[in-house]
């Protein structure tokens, strides 16, 4: 598995979880898809964090940080297997739609080169 994420990385295309969270006890859907979201919405605050940076102090800096974040927010809301799309979306249909506009919207955007 290291191999393959070395000659992934290599070629071009980084997957990386280091913020996995394990739950120990009971926790209820409601929690858990709250504590899925928080590290996508996170990605969108330090998003727009460095937008503001981009406009005023470092614009290279800033860049990639706008970059970085918005396609983590984006790629860890697609409701697939171990990403935590698939948590909220378990949860709740309507917190998945509405965080699913703040965050692939976006994502989407970005690469069409419709933002930055």
């Amino acid at each position: 598995m290291l191999g393959l994420a070395v000659a992934g990385g290599l070629a071009g295309f980084l997957f990386a979880a280091p913020g996995a969270v394990h739950h120990r006890g009971y926790i209820t859907p409601r929690e858990n898809g709250l504590i899925a979201l928080a590290g996508p919405l996170m990605n969108v605050v330090l998003g727009a964090v460095s937008l503001v940076v981009l406009v005023t102090v470092a614009p290279r800096v800033g860049y990639w940080g706008v970059f970085i974040n918005v396609l983590l927010a984006g790629f860890n809301m697609i409701p697939f297997g171990p990403l935590d799309g698939a948590t909220v979306l378990e949860w709740s249909t309507t917190a998945y739609a509405l965080s699913a506009v703040v965050t692939i919207g976006p994502a989407v955007l970005f690469f069409a080169g419709v933002l930055v």
